[in-house]
């Protein structure tokens, strides 16, 4: 059972990926400042460090969370492909959307994961 700090913890992370893609998607990435964020999501500003190192870190965690691979497409993609070849195109295809959708998170995101040899769910590669 998850605890109290826990579930509060999780609320304010995801008010702090809430507020910043809905700025990255108003103002631009280079446009929001963390102030913006930690403003829009209700929290200090200092807490934003707890959570997130940059600007760019938060990026990464907003392109690489579940809404852009629901787990439903990907079991109908392969539930309805049965060749690799076919559930490959299907996937490209899905990640094609995704980046047309929203270019600047994941070459911000792509940048930040060469840059620290990390994805959010794997530690440092090395």
């Amino acid at each position: 059972m998850i605890s109290l700090r826990e579930k509060q913890k999780a609320e304010v992370r995801e008010a702090l990926m809430k507020g910043g893609n809905e700025l990255f998607i108003k103002l631009g990435f280079n446009n929001t400042t963390i102030e913006d964020i930690t403003n829009a999501s209700g929290v200090a500003k200092g807490t934003f460090y707890n959570y997130f190192k940059s600007k760019e870190d938060l990026a990464l965690a907003i392109a690489f969370n579940d809404e852009f691979y629901e787990v439903e497409q990907l079991e109908c993609i392969l539930k309805n492909n049965h060749l690799v070849k076919d559930q490959v195109k299907a996937v490209m295809s899905l990640t094609a959307q995704v980046i047309e959708k929203r270019p600047e998170l994941i070459w911000i995101a792509t940048l930040e994961k060469l840059k620290s040899g990390t994805t959010p769910w794997h530690e440092k590669i090395r």
